[in-house]
């Protein structure tokens, strides 16, 4: 099963991860918020384009620990999903 996935980080020099979208091919969706990354590491472009757009989807706010824990056993458990059947794409 391919699973989609789009994400928000802080910078590209010190990339501090923001937010996490996944969307599996049978339609499943996953959205995630961080509440703890470093927000005064963020580039121009995060504060102007990123951050004002955050905020907006009820229950996505959580910490990186929250977020890890939730992928890990959604993506490994429910899926059934061996870590080497993980496939990373870049288009």
């Amino acid at each position: 099963m391919l699973v989609f996935l789009d994400t928000e980080f802080t910078d590209f020099t010190w990339p501090n991860l923001i937010s996490l979208a996944l969307v599996s091919e049978d339609g499943r969706e996953f959205y995630a918020e961080r509440t703890d990354y470093h927000r005064d590491d963020c580039s121009q472009f995060v504060r102007d384009n990123v951050q004002p757009l955050l905020g907006r989807v009820p229950g996505a706010a959580c910490t990186n620990k929250e977020l890890t824990d939730h992928v890990r056993l959604d993506m490994v458990y429910q899926h059934h999903a061996k870590p080497n059947q993980i496939q990373l794409n870049e288009s």
